[in-house]
């Protein structure tokens, strides 16, 4: 159904996953993902229960199922802190549910302190010594000391060239083309959309590395989902990525986020379960058991990556690919560095996406998700984008029609029976401090067969309104000076003038927006001044003449 939220999804297999929605906010309250082929009993392989605060931030995250059976651990909960710019500052980590909370687990616990632009100044995690980082003015960290020592270094584009023994090398184009660590060096090759298409691992030491590479891998897509991987070299195969809908409930809104199906490799085939936010929880096999489980710090470190492949298998955190040799993690136009918590370069659209161009998804990553590297929420960025692109076709509308109006009005100012009604109109208008609240009004007419013969006729009308409607009510209507032939005549432009409560002076070529004249229709352009009386045009029929004067306390009223 349109505009709704997704409640099950179904695999051939066996394996289910069912959401739940809280009302009338439809926040995802439950992620279960459960083994249920007919006829046998479902088993539960995880299930995931959120709460939310006041401000539509998780709070809380409860985990259960077969998958967390681990000791103390068959059931814990995660509850999470913000500061007033909704960054997450803690996640403090229970043992037992929510309700009743047992022992912390106080090496799974983490807090964060940022400055006011978002650059963490501390951060803890677990029993570890804290980290302090050095920032610079252009918000790259400097330096890292306490439970971490590193000096990240960066070139002119501002993009990481070293960082904790690993060195990076960029193109001219600020893709990343090569990264060496202690004992690896690993090349890429990206197509022209900018999606890595080739990676070689070499083995050996700085300055010294083998010349042929341990293995090539090549990467084939379908947008930017990838569909295959062929690996060449000590190790050889295929592995096959089968995509669904992902967060965003299409197949790549959300950089498919949370959209991965299974993998196919030498005849296995591996089902993916996740939690609300697209994160990979568990590798299930075709027989319903769980082979690969994952747990994440909130910023994507592995707390727990256990079972059979669990270092092969690529997708990880947030649905992305993950490099081993460098612990970095693929997004599409960036790589994202979880230790650091930030990206490794700028951001390529700029400031567009936030004036912090290293910032990963604003330091909320408990709620919001990036979908590419360029987006930090691509909810709120589709709903900015449809905003931006509605302003601007208003914008090119009103611009439209204000030079369509000029010209049209220029065409009527060279008129000369238009420029004598004018003039009759001005002189007959009497706009006082304190006014009677009539309006003057001319209706003018052309004749169809003869475009010089234009008369007006000029009527006084008053004001009134109630509650629900504003009208004007014609009083002292003036003598007809069209022919007496009336047939001939068609309406061609009705001008009037009238008084307003307080308001201020137009200059000449100003535009009146609706708003500032008591809620008219169009906006006005003025097309003329003399002294204190200006001529506008509000629409291509309408024209409008006001009437300034200043009081004694010097406010303009019109």
């Amino acid at each position: 159904m349109p505009d709704s939220d997704l409640l099950e999804k179904v695999t051939s297999g066996g394996l289910v996953t069912e959401y739940g929605y809280e009302t009338h906010r439809n926040l995802k309250t439950q992620v279960r993902n459960t083994w249920a082929p007919p006829p046998a009993n479902e088993t539960v392989l995880s299930q995931y229960d959120y709460r939310y605060d006041e401000l539509g931030r998780r709070e809380s995250v409860e985990n259960s199922g077969t998958a967390f059976i681990n000791g103390e651990k068959s059931v814990f909960h995660n509850i999470h802190a913000y500061n007033d710019r909704n960054e997450l500052t803690g996640s403090e980590r229970k043992a037992g549910t929510v309700a009743a909370p047992a022992a912390v687990v106080d090496a799974e616990g983490r807090l964060y302190e940022y400055d006011p632009i978002g650059n963490r100044i501390n951060s803890a995690g677990g029993t570890d010594p804290q980290v302090t980082y050095a920032r610079n003015a252009v918000n790259q960290y400097t330096a890292l000391t306490g439970g971490v020592n590193a000096s990240p270094a960066y070139d002119d584009d501002g993009n990481m060239t070293a960082c904790d023994g690993a060195t990076y090398t960029w193109n001219a184009e600020n893709r990343l083309i090569a990264a060496e660590t202690a004992d690896k060096r690993i090349t890429f090759l990206y197509d022209y959309m900018g999606r890595r298409v080739q990676k070689k691992v070499y083995s050996g030491t700085p300055g010294s590395w083998n010349a042929s590479p341990d293995e090539t891998r090549v990467f084939v897509y379908d947008g930017w989902n990838l569909i295959r991987e062929t690996v060449s070299g000590t190790a050889s195969g295929e592995t096959y990525y089968v995509w669904g809908f992902d967060l965003s409930q299409s197949m790549q809104g959300a950089g498919g986020i949370g959209g991965l199906l299974c993998s196919v490799s030498g005849g296995e085939v591996r089902q993916y379960t996740y939690d609300a936010n697209g994160n990979v929880g568990q590798l299930v096999n075709e027989d319903g058991v769980i082979v690969t489980r994952y747990e994440y710090d909130p910023f994507g470190n592995e707390i727990v990556a256990e079972g059979a492949g669990a270092q092969g298998n690529p997708f990880r955190f947030s649905t992305k690919y993950h490099d081993v040799e460098t612990g970095l993690y693929y997004y599409g136009f960036r790589y994202y560095h979880t230790e650091l918590g930030r990206w490794i370069s700028r951001d390529p659209i700029e400031e567009k996406g936030g004036i912090n161009l290293y910032l990963f998804v604003e330091n909320n990553s408990i709620n919001l998700i990036d979908i590419n590297g360029l987006i930090p929420n691509l909810f709120e960025w589709l709903k900015d984008l449809i905003i931006d692109k509605e302003k601007q076709k208003i914008e090119k509308e009103r611009a439209d029609e204000r030079r369509k109006l000029k010209e049209y009005a220029q065409e009527m100012l060279r008129n000369k029976e238009i420029k004598k009604s004018i003039r009759s109109l001005i002189k007959k208008s009497k706009i006082s401090p304190g006014g009677d609240g009539f309006e003057h009004t001319a209706f003018c007419y052309k004749n169809i067969y003869d475009p010089e013969d234009i008369c007006c006729v000029y009527a006084k009308a008053e004001m009134f309104s109630n509650k629900r409607e504003t009208a004007y009510e014609i009083k002292e209507p003036g003598p007809c000076k069209c022919k007496q032939d009336s047939k001939n005549y068609q309406f061609y432009i009705s001008m009037h003038t009238h008084e307003n409560n307080e308001s201020f002076p137009i200059p000449s070529g100003a535009d009146l927006m609706p708003e500032a004249l008591g809620g008219l229709s169009r906006p006005l352009m003025v097309i003329a001044m003399q002294g204190n009386v200006a001529i506008a045009m509000e629409g291509k029929h309408t024209m409008q003449i006001f009437k300034f004067y200043t009081d004694d306390k010097g406010r303009t009223y019109e």
